[in-house]
């Protein structure tokens, strides 16, 4: 979470990691006072999904919905080469367009299969760089 110094100023290039699920929903809504402040937002969805109808559906929605909330927020589509995990194209994504807050959903899996093979909300709680805000 950012400090209050931070939110006071606003921030320089929020990011929403966007994916329509339930929990990116929650931690947009939860996040608004912070985008409201923010000179630049974007969106991304990154995946394979990001050509599909149902994807563009969502995405539209969310510019729309931000918008209402003047916020006026650009869209870019990322597409998951597969090789690298998600939490590190994320990082990689945000550090790029020198993002200073990350919006996100997190979802917890099985502590056996965090174990095994980790999660992105994991990695990203223990490794992101800037300030982060999620929900569940």
């Amino acid at each position: 979470m950012a400090d209050q110094k931070t939110f006071d100023g606003g921030f320089e290039h929020s990011v929403v990691a966007w994916n329509g699920s339930r929990e990116a929903t929650r931690a947009v809504a939860e996040a608004l006072p912070y985008l409201k402040k923010s000179k630049a937002v974007t969106v991304l969805r990154i995946g394979a999904e990001t050509e599909s109808i149902l994807s563009a559906v969502q995405d539209d929605r969310l510019v729309a919905y931000l918008r209402k909330h003047g916020i006026s927020a650009l869209l870019e589509r990322v597409p998951h080469k597969g090789f690298q995990d998600i939490a590190t194209v994320l990082i990689d994504e945000v550090v790029a367009r020198k993002g200073d807050l990350l919006v996100m959903g997190g979802y917890g899996h099985s502590r056996l299969r965090e174990w095994l093979l980790g999660g992105t909300t994991y990695r990203l709680l223990r490794k992101c760089p800037i300030s982060l805000v999620m929900a569940h």
